[in-house]
């Protein structure tokens, strides 16, 4: 059988990202493709397959990135690979470049978010500038997509904003890679946890504000483990709030960690925590985190936006409240924990839905079927 190859390439995602290597990656080489993943570097690399070779990128702030798309360019310019698979919009400018080099190559983008809507909600551009901006990058990427032969999306939600695209077409939902199954643990110690990027939008504050009230309304201990990058600025602001409240042996924040040290922190979990803010961006995205917590059998604590509603009502793996109302959050929280049987039933009920449904096995087959289909054309 002959081994086909596969450009794979992120300037902005670490090497041994989930979605990245843990899923496109490891798929990939599992069903006989040779990959060069290109991407940020993080730690070492203890864990590649015979078939993913790795190299990787200096991190560098967004006004310096531009460095790194060049070397990404000339690394494809050099490389032998039948499949280019891209997994940020700014490297649709690189595969324009790249299409006039490689004229007979298969071009594949990965879209993680729908980066227009996204940039309606960055802290870090003027807000008077966003809308415009976005509607800008809207359009430059309508163009840049025409030149894919085929797009991925990772939520079904993103295809509303894309009814121009004509190439083939797929769903890869972030749903988990295969865990063990374990059982709950006991203790006296109640454990809330939290995994993913920690910005004060996807519930920073309102997590510390809930460990707050558990203080004062909880008598037994328990812990808030964070688990995620963040930036020097909030956790300097996260300090401070924990030193006012004198919450240092309840908020525990352990930075980003191995796939391998996560699932071990979800799986000693209670409770597993989603309190992302009603933005653009979020509304219509189902995070990754809540198959996490259904996988690991952690019942969930998640915003009550209708497509999360909906998730939490046809499993029953947990609750959904207003992250917006701190009350309602710590009520809710509460009565969790005052109910540990129903809590444990919850995470059960989580876990037989990624057994049965939602889990990165299915999603794989899609993957693949696309590169085969692609490729015999």
């Amino acid at each position: 059988m002959n081994v086909e190859n596969v450009f794979l390439c992120s300037s902005v995602h670490h090497w041994n990202g989930t979605r990245l290597y843990h899923k496109t990656a490891k798929s990939l080489a599992y069903n006989n493709f040779k990959v060069e993943l290109i991407a940020i570097e993080q730690g070492r690399n203890t864990d590649a397959l015979a078939n993913i070779q790795i190299q990787t990128l200096p991190k560098k702030n967004r006004y310096l990135r531009p460095l790194n798309w060049w070397t990404v360019y000339k690394m494809a310019v050099n490389s032998k690979a039948d499949y280019f698979h891209f997994n940020d919009p700014e490297l649709l400018l690189v595969a324009m470049l790249l299409r006039r080099r490689k004229k007979d190559a298969i071009f594949i983008f990965d879209m993680y978010e729908n980066f227009p809507k996204a940039i309606q909600s960055k802290p870090w551009i003027w807000q008077r500038a966003r809308m415009p901006l976005s509607k800008l990058i809207r359009n430059l990427e309508r163009c840049l997509l025409a030149r894919m032969d085929a797009v991925i999306f990772a939520e079904s939600s993103y295809k509303v904003d894309y009814p121009f695209l004509d190439c083939p077409q797929i769903d890869t939902y972030n749903f988990p890679t295969y865990q063990p199954a374990q059982g709950a643990t006991e203790g006296d110690l109640k454990k809330l946890v939290y995994v993913g990027d920690i910005t004060e939008a996807r519930g920073l504050m309102e997590m510390l504000h809930l460990a707050n009230y558990l203080k004062q309304h909880w008598n037994d201990p328990f812990e808030l483990v964070l688990i995620g990058n963040m930036s020097e600025g909030l956790s300097a602001k996260m300090a401070q709030f924990i030193h006012l409240n004198q919450l240092e042996e309840q908020v525990i924040w352990k930075g980003l960690i191995p796939y391998d040290m996560m699932w071990q922190e979800l799986h000693t979990a209670d409770i597993g925590l989603c309190l992302l803010h009603p933005l653009p961006n979020y509304l219509n995205s189902l995070a990754t985190k809540l198959y996490e917590y259904m996988a690991a059998n952690t019942a969930v604590l998640a915003s009550n936006f209708p497509d999360w509603q909906a998730l939490i009502n046809e499993t029953n793996a947990g609750v959904c409240v207003n992250p917006l109302n701190q009350d309602e959050v710590g009520e809710a929280t509460l009565r969790l924990l005052e109910n540990p049987r129903e809590v444990r039933q919850m995470g059960q009920n989580g876990r037989y839905y990624f057994e049965h449904k939602y889990n990165w096995g299915h999603e794989e087959k899609k993957l693949i079927q696309l590169y085969q289909d692609i490729g015999k054309k």
